[in-house]
């Protein structure tokens, strides 16, 4: 950030973190309004039915919860890393 200080990179590490879980969050956002809202150009007498529900609510109420939690299960488990939380950062050799 500032010239001569080296910053640690656990900041850098949640930095991304933070930031990929944004863009899952704004992913979710869009999911749900999107068929929540735009799902349908039509009246009700015209729906689309899955398991007995409108798909406009089927796609953004049921799904897209079941969807986005292992998305995020996946993207933990794959993206994250464990990081100490101790005040002082081991040395252990890389720049």
């Amino acid at each position: 950030m500032f010239p001569g200080k080296h910053e640690d990179r656990r900041f850098k590490t949640a930095r991304f973190e933070a930031i990929c879980s944004l863009v899952l969050t704004a992913l979710y956002f869009m999911w749900w309004y999107g068929f929540a809202y735009h799902g349908t150009d039509s009246g009700p007498e015209n729906y689309h039915y899955f398991m007995g529900l409108p798909g406009w609510f089927f796609f953004s109420c049921v799904l897209g919860p079941f969807l986005f939690c292992f998305i995020a299960w996946a993207m933990v488990n794959l993206l994250f890393k464990e990081v100490s939380l101790s005040p002082k950062e081991e040395d252990d050799g890389r720049d």
